[in-house]
This record gives C-alpha cells, sequence and structure tokens, in this order.
C-alpha cells in the first residue's frame, strides 16, 4: 500500500547508514516527508542523492546537543 504516509513529515536522526536509512527509505516509499538531523552530512548526502530525495531534507544534528534537536524540530 503504496503511499500510507502522504502528506505526514517523518524526523529522524541518524538516518543516514543502517537501520535508519533502512526507515527513511521505507518511509519515503510510504509517501512521507522526510526531515534527516545526521552528524555524518557526507553519507547522509549520499543516502539522500540513492533515495531521490530533496538535498534541502538534510540537516546537521548532534543528538546529543539539546540545540540541534530543537533545531531539527522547527525545521
Amino acid at each position: 500500500m503504496a503511499g500510507r504516509l502522504e502528506g505526514k513529515v517523518a524526523i529522524l536522526i541518524g538516518a543516514s547508514l543502517g537501520i535508519g536509512k533502512g526507515i527513511a527509505a521505507k518511509l519515503a516509499a510510504e509517501g512521507a516527508r522526510l526531515v534527516i538531523g545526521d552528524r555524518n552530512l557526507d553519507a547522509g548526502r549520499a543516502m539522500i542523492a540513492e533515495l531521490k530525495l530533496s538535498e534541502d531534507c538534510l540537516i546537521a544534528v548532534d543528538a546529543a546537543s539539546e540545540t540541534d534537536v530543537e533545531a531539527l524540530a522547527q525545521t
């Protein structure tokens, strides 16, 4: 059932590799708009290129930083 998440926004932290990347791919396939926070911007750029996502969905975030996480949520 593709499109179940059409019109929804998913915020992911650490989605450029591994399990997070798989979750991002599934959410995107279901139509969710993604906002991805990651410390590893190079891997993040590669992941969004692979999934054909907009470059503006990737934000530099350190999950240990309250300021970074708040900025991600505001985005």
